[in-house]
């Protein structure tokens, strides 16, 4: 709901792909490592997306870990580690964002735990260090240099239309080998 413009993508759209992609690659028993959702709308939205998704799928309930608080690789270990312990055998989850995700591959490092062979593992954001870890982590790039170009247009060709615009620029979903399709 913009004040006069608004310009980027659904991030309810990015948990929503994420789920999907996980569906579409065998995964079943969804997990779900989240931060901030007290105050962060997007963080609320993207989470929301991946379980509506996930239940309109007819996957069972998402299980999700919460933290509040600075996003760190460290929340992500914990996140994981409290997944890991949930007697749940989920195979595969999705994180708010990269540096979470990463944090999460750690943990099953550490614990021995197969990356995408034990569980797979995507997250949001499109990080460098998502795709150059090992594996590469599966991750939704915003189109962060295509928002930036349209702001600036619109900044410069303020409009005195008084219209509402809305530009939904969608995002990409890119796959990496963490989330492999699973054998059965």
């Amino acid at each position: 709901r913009p004040i006069a413009r608004s310009i980027g993508f659904s991030h309810r759209e990015v948990g929503r792909s994420l789920a999907r992609h996980f569906a579409g690659n065998g995964y079943r028993r969804l997990g779900f490592g989240t931060a901030n959702v007290a105050y962060d709308h997007r963080a609320q939205q993207v989470c929301a997306g991946f379980c509506d998704e996930a239940r309109r799928l007819g996957l069972p309930e998402v299980q999700v870990a919460l933290r509040e608080g600075r996003v760190e690789m460290r929340q992500g270990r914990e996140m994981m580690g409290e997944l890991l312990d949930s007697g749940r055998r989920l195979d595969g989850v999705g994180f708010l964002n990269d540096v979470l995700a990463v944090g999460a591959l750690f943990e099953c490092n550490r614990r021995g735990v197969a990356v995408p062979g034990d569980i797979g593992l995507a997250g949001y954001g499109g990080l460098e260090m998502a795709a150059q870890s090992e594996p590469g982590i599966t991750s939704v790039a915003p189109p962060s240099r295509r928002i930036g170009e349209l702001v600036a247009a619109a900044i410069i060709d303020e409009s005195s239309s008084g219209q509402r615009k809305c530009v939904d620029l969608g995002s990409a979903l890119i796959a990496r080998p963490s989330t492999a399709p699973r054998a059965y």
